[in-house]
């Protein structure tokens, strides 16, 4: 299944990220981007699934659904939490939960879920590439929830 062709915007259209955006996250954190992450977020930014939930699956066998955000959303989000700039962290999703999936930029652009419980943080590895995580990516229809 091409992940691509089953995401819709949050909004009325996708919202395509600008150059302006990618440099101030780029900025933001130090870092360039990975190019997959650029082009994903100049084509969809804040998106879902269409007619169903996105789903990943964990190594403990944990479903997890979310939405990916825009530029301006990662943005905000690397602002808003402290430690992600000087971490190298970056969000691109979260659940329904408010628990991120970010990127660790110190480990190779892996793809992480941060979970927060009991005012503790837990980070589990999903994929080594955004690439990776994409292609690990199902959808579950509703009525299967």
């Amino acid at each position: 299944m091409n992940i691509f062709s089953i995401l819709e915007p949050i909004r009325e259209r996708f919202s395509s990220a600008s150059a302006e955006e990618l440099l101030a996250i780029e900025a933001a954190i130090g870092l360039a981007l990975p190019e997959a992450y650029k082009d994903f977020l100049r084509l969809y930014g804040a998106s879902t699934a269409r007619d169903g939930d996105l789903m990943i699956s964990t190594e403990s066998g944990d479903e997890l659904p979310f939405v990916f955000f825009d530029a301006k959303r990662v943005l905000d989000d690397i602002r808003t939490h402290d430690d992600f700039a000087p971490e190298a962290i970056v969000p691109f999703a979260d659940d329904m939960f408010n628990n991120r999936f970010v990127f660790d930029c110190k480990d190779a652009w892996s793809v992480h879920f941060i979970c927060w419980g009991r005012g503790v943080a837990r980070a589990i590895r999903i994929a080594p590439t955004f690439n990776e995580f994409l292609g690990r990516l199902r959808l579950r229809p509703f009525d299967e929830a």
